[in-house]
């Protein structure tokens, strides 16, 4: 007896040898014999064919013409036969059933199932993609994996992650058959097992027809990892997505919900119904909102705003949240006043990592919310902002904001500098002077990165500017003569990052290599921009 089930993706034994020689022998004598058979039924159709042609004259009796006729129709229905006998089993060899021959064959379900695992990921895109999506080939896939064929099917319901990701979009399920998403629904829920579940839900307006798939959810919201809502106005989203955001979610660790005002209507009860949540995507949400969830979850490291709106009548909480978890936040596209009242509420204390991305206009803005979230921090290390243009204004705030951060050791700037070279000089002044009490503007910084900004520089004014600040840091940082009291001597620049391919960079190579300098080689890296 074999050692294990045939088909089971396992090499091939002695026993199973055997097996598949013998059914290869069977195969040839069923070609041996449709070989026989085609020959001579061939020369019986030949045959047939001319007496069909001798009967077909006009002489030839009738009563002989339909005895011929059904001659040839043996004969043709023999020769079939024989034809189709032999090229089914040859496609029989062709066809490795069961044989543990082929690589794939060999991968064991275990390693099949992790393969699709992979497959089956989805990016659950926090930004709001209305509209019916009910073909969208990533819903599908688990199914289409465990539709090509029986062990990939085994493999694939031996693997509850494979079915863990929920794509719900209420808009498509207006429009399509809602037993069919109930069947979708039902079946990942049921297939999924104890796995970690992946919710991404999304409204255009509240129906009757969601409360049964939210209904549906409830239950195993227990075992949710990832949510996304995305609701188009709290007036319709309301009453249907109010019930998951209220459930207790104790393994949730991803949440990105795009909504204003959502949290703040839909929590009921925010103390601890999120232990365990650590990233944070809020998109179109309110200051108010941002409160309400940090209450619900003590533990969130990192906090994404993007279009942060402001709430209306909002008071003044006194005194200030406190939340020292929170070590990455990062600002995309908020006004002043939004962030204001955030900041005013909220003080995030051991802040690591600050980001204010955007766009070519608002880089005034971005600043002064740079400004507004450093008043109650002293722990950054690393800043990211989008200015747009370094003008006058710009460098005083940030100077501002920049004398409270002693700590941070890289700063990421994505700006234009004018072909005046202004805006560079202002840059350079920032970090490559002290002030007037000798004090150094970041006196822990190694890393500078301009590695994304766009250069209008054409002349060697900008070069000798950004080689002054490197110089200025260099010996201030190895000057003997500071007294041992002076806080505010500067570490040694690590790196200065300028772009790859850019004029403006290669001035600066020439100019580097003119001068001989070799601290200066160390430190100019030059990025390749993706």
């Amino acid at each position: 007896m074999s050692a294990h089930e045939s088909g089971a993706n396992l090499p091939a034994s002695a026993a199973d040898t055997v097996v598949v020689l013998e059914r290869l022998a069977v195969q040839q004598e069923k070609i041996d014999a449709a070989t026989r058979v085609l020959p001579n039924a061939t020369p019986k159709l030949q045959h047939a064919d001319r007496d069909l042609a001798e009967t077909a004259r006009p002489q030839a009796s009738k009563s002989g013409y339909s005895h011929v006729q059904v001659a040839h129709s043996k004969a043709t229905a023999g020769v079939t036969k024989a034809q189709n006998l032999l090229d089914e089993t040859v496609n029989e060899i062709a066809v490795p059933r069961d044989a543990p021959l082929p690589p794939l064959r060999r991968t064991p379900p275990e390693v099949l199932g992790v393969i699709f695992e992979f497959c089956v990921y989805q990016d659950l895109d926090p930004r709001p993609d209305f509209g019916p999506r009910s073909n969208s080939p990533e819903r599908s896939q688990p199914f289409i994996l465990a539709g090509v064929c029986k062990f990939w099917r085994i493999a694939a319901l031996m693997h509850p992650r494979v079915w863990a990701y929920i794509d719900l979009d209420f808009h498509s399920i207006d429009h399509d058959a809602p037993a069919r998403w109930h069947q979708y629904l039902s079946n990942l829920l049921a297939r999924s097992g104890a796995s970690p579940l992946h919710i991404r839900c999304q409204w255009l307006q509240c129906r009757n027809t969601d409360r049964p798939f939210v209904h549906a959810l409830l239950p195993h919201l227990h075992r949710c990892a990832t949510l996304v809502l995305s609701i188009s106005g709290t007036e319709s989203g309301f009453h249907s997505a109010a019930p998951i955001i209220n459930a207790y979610l104790p393994a949730l660790r991803t949440l990105r919900l795009y909504a204003t005002d959502f949290l703040y209507s839909s929590l009921t009860d925010v103390k601890g119904r999120l232990p365990l949540l650590t990233h944070v995507w809020l998109l179109c949400c309110s200051s108010r909102d941002v409160s309400f969830l940090l209450e619900a979850a003590p533990v969130i490291t990192s906090l994404h705003l993007d279009r942060l709106d402001v709430s209306p009548h909002i008071q003044a909480r006194s005194p200030p949240l406190v939340y020292s978890s929170l070590k990455s936040l990062t600002i995309r596209d908020c006004e002043t006043d939004p962030v204001a009242c955030l900041t005013d509420n909220i003080h995030f204390t051991a802040l690591d990592a600050l980001a204010a991305p955007g766009g070519s206009l608002g880089g005034y803005s971005r600043t002064v919310s740079i400004q507004l979230v450093t008043r109650t921090t002293i722990s950054l290390t690393q800043l990211s902002l989008s200015c747009g243009d370094i003008s006058k204004n710009t460098a005083s705030v940030l100077r501002t904001a920049l004398l409270r951060c002693r700590s941070l050791q890289r700063i990421k700037i994505l700006t234009r500098f004018d072909r005046d070279g202004t805006s560079l000089q202002r840059f350079c002044d920032l970090f490559g002077r002290p002030a007037d009490d000798g004090s150094w503007l970041c006196p822990s910084l190694t890393v500078i990165d301009i590695s994304t900004c766009t250069f209008l520089i054409d002349s060697a004014c900008g070069v000798q500017s950004l080689c002054e600040l490197v110089r200025n840091r260099t010996s201030a940082a190895v000057d003997d003569t500071t007294a041992p009291t002076t806080y505010s001597a500067p570490v040694m620049l690590a790196s200065v990052h300028l772009p790859s391919h850019d004029p403006f960079s290669d001035l600066v190579r020439s100019h580097v290599r003119a001068q001989s300098s070799h601290s200066l080689l160390r430190i100019f890296h030059y990025v390749k921009n993706r």
